[in-house]
């Protein structure tokens, strides 16, 4: 069970989910939030459901530290913002909304709920803007230099702009939702009496596996029962939770979500394969076997093997795996990397900048040999 704060931002209306700060001291750089406006969608109460639903799903993966805490670890502060009122049509939108001092938002999930059929499919969208943000440091940014003073290679996410694969509500879901009570709240965490439902605005305060206790500005508190909006669990909430603990440096809890997107049967090719890099990433940094790494993200890269991101994951782990190696005995691998990169430069354009900063680095680790 997690206890978390939570506090409405400014002019707007809707809620901020947020983990407790660490103290008094804690800043707001040091602060991960996703906003999530409201989905257009057929009835406006369908698009607030689902996406109140998706919001406190995606916030229950919140975590300050892990549990135990051997190693006295902070991932800073979380933060979900949403906005019944907010209505966001593409990617620049999302990525101009994300910007305002009150947002400063680094993940923006939005979409849109659409008749098909006799059904409704909800089509959801990622945005991740790469902007001057606040914040002290950008763990998802993955900066490797091979010798200590040398050039660096900055790595960035495999993407910053994601198109999620469609959910179909079950038709009890549109029927429930269409309603402007479609959100009870509950005298206990499993159900029980009726106390009222969940307004535009509102603070989580407690969370169960499958439940959240909630306190809306107007109305008596109670808990809200976070339904399975389709039969099978989608990706979106495992993907976009495991992308914000790579943003928070929670490299073993990202490892274990984005797992879960790597082994659902229903994720889609392309998907998968930036979970598998980005699960290969965070398994580095908590420490485990690199040489299983390289062999993990090779594995991945195969279904693409000439993608670019594809290319920079293998590229990245084969140089982090000569970082011990003696100056001189790794001149020869270094030479050997840059030709296994020169085979698989067709996804590179010309003056592809992480493509010379790579080069840079080897380059380098080169003429250390020949001082």
């Amino acid at each position: 069970m997690k206890r978390l704060s939570s506090a409405c931002r400014g002019w707007l209306v809707g809620v901020a989910l947020a983990l407790a700060a660490a103290g008094p001291e804690a800043r707001a750089e040091d602060t991960v939030t996703l906003y999530l406006p409201a989905l257009t969608a057929v009835s406006p109460h369908l698009g607030f459901g689902v996406s109140a639903v998706l919001g406190l799903q995606i916030w229950q993966t919140f975590r300050k530290a892990p549990s135990p805490n051997v190693q006295n670890l902070s991932f800073g502060d979380g933060l979900v913002i949403w906005n019944p009122d907010a209505r966001i049509a593409s990617h620049s939108d999302a990525e101009a909304a994300a910007r305002p001092l009150n947002i400063n938002a680094q993940l923006v999930l939005w979409g849109k709920a659409f008749e098909y059929g006799d059904g409704v499919v909800v089509q959801l969208n990622l945005s991740l803007p790469r902007y001057r943000d606040w914040r002290e440091k950008t763990p998802e940014v993955w900066t490797f230099a091979l010798d200590p003073g040398g050039p660096a290679v900055e790595t960035d996410l495999p993407a910053r702009r994601y198109s999620i694969e469609p959910i179909v509500l079950r038709p009890d879901i549109v029927k429930a939702f269409s309603r402007p009570d479609a959100l009870p709240l509950f005298d206990a965490p499993a159900g029980g009496e009726s106390v009222g439902h969940l307004g535009a605005e509102f603070r989580a305060v407690e969370s169960r596996s499958d439940a959240v206790y909630v306190r809306p500005v107007a109305g008596a508190p109670g808990w809200l029962r976070l339904q399975q909006l389709a039969d099978a669990r989608g990706e979106v909430v495992d993907f976009v939770s495991g992308l914000v603990r790579i943003y928070r440096a929670d490299w073993r809890g990202a490892a274990d979500l984005l797992g879960r997107v790597v082994e659902s049967p229903s994720t889609p090719s392309a998907l998968r394969l930036d979970a598998a890099l980005l699960r290969a990433r965070a398994k580095l940094e908590a420490g485990d076997d690199l040489e299983g790494i390289v062999r993990e993200v090779d594995q991945a890269a195969s279904v693409s093997p000439y993608a670019r991101r594809a290319v920079m994951y293998q590229a990245v782990v084969r140089l982090i795996a000569l970082r011990g190696s003696p100056v001189c005995e790794r001149k020869p691998k270094l030479q050997a990397l840059r030709q296994w990169l020169a085979d698989r430069s067709m996804p590179f354009v010309a003056g592809d900048a992480w493509l010379q900063q790579f080069i840079d680095v080897v380059e380098f680790g080169e003429r250390r040999c020949d001082r």
